[in-house]
C-alpha cells in the first residue's frame, strides 16, 4: 500500500507542478528500492491543455486497475481528488 500511495504521492507533485503524464500505466513505474520511479513522459501534458482532465482521468483508472490485482482497493474519484487538491 505504502508503493500504491507514493505513486499517487508523485502524480500529485507532477499535476501541482503543472504536469501530467498523459500515458501513465504499470509500464511506465518502475520499483528501485521499493520506491516507485515513473518514467517515460513522451506524452506528458500540461494541466491548461484542453483534454489534460481526460488524460489524468485515464492515468488514474490505468493505475487503479493495475493496483486492484494485488488488493489496493481504492476509490476513483477520492485518488482524483486527492491529486487535483
Amino acid at each position: 500500500e505504502e508503493f500504491f500511495d507514493d505513486v499517487i504521492d508523485q502524480m500529485t507533485k507532477m499535476y501541482q507542478n503543472g504536469l501530467i503524464h498523459g500515458d501513465l500505466s504499470s509500464f511506465n513505474i518502475l520499483n528501485y528500492n521499493e520506491k516507485p520511479v515513473i518514467i517515460d513522459f513522451s506524452q506528458a501534458t500540461l494541466v491548461k491543455t484542453p483534454n489534460s482532465e481526460e488524460l489524468l482521468e485515464r492515468d488514474v483508472k490505468n493505475v487503479l486497475h493495475f493496483f486492484k490485482k494485488v488488493g489496493i482497493k481504492a476509490k476513483f474519484e477520492e485518488v482524483l481528488k486527492k491529486i487535483t487538491k
